[in-house]
């Protein structure tokens, strides 16, 4: 996607506001070349990698439930364990 740049608009409106003829036209040449050159961000295209980092991070997220899910599971049977071997040296 192109931006076209109106540079001489520009150049005027940078001396108007205090630079010197040689930097307003070489600043309004440099964004002028920088927006016909630029692949600027869409909203759409936002919208897009917003969606996209939704779902991976709800995919990431359910990854991590599973696995603390296992590892929480797996606890309470050693616990479980541990805890029927010492019930029965206690007795």
């Amino acid at each position: 996607m192109n931006v076209n740049v109106d540079t001489l608009a520009l150049a005027i409106r940078l001396e108007a506001g205090g630079f010197t003829v040689e930097q307003a036209r070489a600043l309004a040449a440099a964004l002028g070349d920088t927006a016909q050159v630029a692949d600027l961000v869409t909203n759409t295209d936002l919208l897009a990698t917003k969606a996209d980092v939704k779902a991976d991070l709800e995919h990431q997220l359910a990854l991590l439930e599973q696995r603390m899910t296992i590892r929480l599971g797996g606890m309470l049977v050693v616990m479980t364990g541990v805890i029927v071997t010492l019930s029965h040296y206690w007795h």
